[in-house]
């Protein structure tokens, strides 16, 4: 049973760091949202990470720390390892960090589509996944939808 704890572990980690690096993204680059759309973002990003974070924890308990800074770390380190790689080149910066929630979502998806299958769909770890793929799916439409207000697109007459 442990290596399925420690698949369930990594793909979680690999989740993870890809919602921090989007998180880290979202917060440092001026992508000129109007309103509330850039809190918004940051908000359900953080909260994915936040679900991401405990599932992590509770599948490697030797993760905790009594020190938050250090258990911050100590997951860091750990989902820097299992960072999927992505590539950049001829995407737009909101582009890039879309592309990023949605290999952050596919990795968690894997771990919720085996527990499906091992009949463990009602779990706690698989309720914590499934809010964060509704945290992931609201913060890729709302980027999807700033970025074309951004670029001037209006949408269809009706449609809205």
């Amino acid at each position: 049973m442990r290596p399925v704890f420690n698949w369930m572990a990594r793909r979680t980690a690999a989740s993870y760091g890809l919602v921090s690096e989007a998180i880290l993204l979202l917060h440092e680059q001026q992508l000129g949202f109007e309103g509330n759309t850039q809190r918004l973002l940051l908000m359900n990003t953080v909260a994915a990470s936040k679900y991401l974070k405990l599932l992590i924890t509770t599948l490697r308990p030797d993760l905790r720390r009594t020190d938050e800074g250090e258990g911050l770390m100590a997951l860091a380190d750990f989902a820097n390892g299992l960072h999927p790689p992505m590539s950049a080149e001829a995407r737009s910066r909101i582009g890039y960090i879309g592309d990023v929630l949605a290999r952050a979502a596919r990795e968690s998806a894997k771990v919720r589509r085996f527990l499906t299958c091992v009949r463990e769909s009602d779990s706690a770890i698989a309720q914590a996944l499934d809010y964060v793929a509704e945290h992931l799916a609201e913060t890729r439409m709302l980027l999807e939808a700033a970025s074309r207000q951004a670029a001037g697109v209006r949408p269809w007459p009706g449609s809205a």
